[in-house]
């Protein structure tokens, strides 16, 4: 074992430019994972070390021989929090759990705790990738909360955390989706839920996709930004517009782990036509319909698939990006090499 003592407390340290807050991430939306700098660091306190954790690997140092210097640079993460139920996200995860083991591989390293692992993810200085902020969306899960969760809902549901537009979290039902109001400290939602304070209901359009993809599709509109053309009849993208009846729905990539990734759906009420410029377009001899939703054994949805015409239409989410692609045939059927054709002079965008 790494270390027998439990985490009492949780601080962030810069031994460069103390300011430069962008230049660690902690993301415990998509993956339980630290991103990090070389100088940027988690320190975990335990009762007699102080436990580093960074881009340059992870270090227990014994208190006593931790230099008045280091100790200067230390923030407590709960310092920002006012009133004794707002504590910092990282000490709702951390605080309590042993570290087990360490685990490198190539540049990565994962730390393993009671319950969970958490990724560590070294960058080189000034290359830190900035948008992994876009992540932080509408309604994404917050992992790693599990164990302070003490209430079932009255229906028996259990429950599951989001964060809501930029920085409120809710906690609502499984089952019901009973929820409580949103509030930016993850403690104080945690508290309501255990405590039954569940006054609204809130549901997600990841709810029940179908309901929507059986409308009438009007069009794809692709992002322009992040784009990159594959073949006439496909393309990866980073998002899209669908339009569906009177709904605009922004959908945008989200990893999921190193084999495939999967969506973020969110309604919109406009966007920037500049920025989402090409578009796939139903007409009244090509509609677009939807066949299916293909989901991984985990449950992951990674691919939407939907009759264009006499074609079809596939939005898949790989492990990096999204990508619309085209086909004469139903690539996630049974289709040998003799069915595609030599030639095909079809296009994906037509508007």
């Amino acid at each position: 074992m790494f270390c027998n003592e439990p985490i009492l407390k949780v601080y962030q340290k810069s031994i460069e430019d103390a300011s430069n807050e962008y230049d660690c991430f902690f993301d415990f939306f998509t993956e339980l994972a630290f991103h990090t700098t070389h100088g940027y660091w988690l320190v975990f306190e335990t009762e007699n070390f102080f436990i580093e954790i960074g881009a340059d690997g992870i270090k227990p140092i014994d208190k006593n021989q931790y230099e008045v210097e280091q100790k200067g640079y230390l923030v407590p993460c709960d310092e920002h929090c006012t009133g004794i139920e707002y504590i910092s996200d990282e000490s709702i995860i951390f605080v309590g759990k042993r570290i087990l083991s360490i685990q490198q591989y190539e540049a990565k390293y994962t730390v393993t705790f009671d319950d969970f692992t958490l990724s560590v993810i070294p960058y080189p200085a000034g290359r830190f990738p900035t948008r992994l902020s876009r992540r932080i969306r509408n309604d994404t899960p917050v992992l790693g909360c599990d164990r302070h969760i003490k209430h079932q809902c009255e229906c028996g549901g259990k429950a599951e955390i989001f964060l809501d537009h930029v920085s409120d979290f809710f906690a609502r039902c499984k089952n019901c989706h009973k929820a409580t109001m949103a509030n930016m400290a993850l403690s104080k939602v945690i508290i309501d839920w255990n405590a039954g304070n569940t006054p609204c209901v809130i549901d997600l359009i990841s709810d029940n996709l179908e309901k929507y993809w059986r409308g009438k599709i009007e069009y794809f509109a692709v992002s322009s930004r992040g784009i990159n053309p594959i073949s006439a009849q496909s393309c990866d993208f980073d998002s899209a517009i669908i339009k569906i009846d009177d709904a605009l729905i922004h959908v945008e990539h989200r990893g999921a782990n190193e084999d495939y990734g999967t969506f973020e759906f969110d309604n919109c009420s406009g966007y920037n036509p500049e920025f989402y410029s090409r578009k796939v377009i139903a007409t009244p001899g090509e509609p677009i319909t939807f066949l299916e939703e293909i989901r991984e054994p985990d449950g992951t949805l990674t691919c939407v698939k939907f009759r264009y015409g006499d074609r079809f239409l596939f939005l898949y989410a790989f492990a990096d990006n999204l990508t619309l692609t085209k086909s004469i045939v139903d690539l996630e059927g049974n289709f040998g090499i003799n069915d595609l054709p030599d030639v095909d002079d079809s296009v994906l965008f037509n508007g």
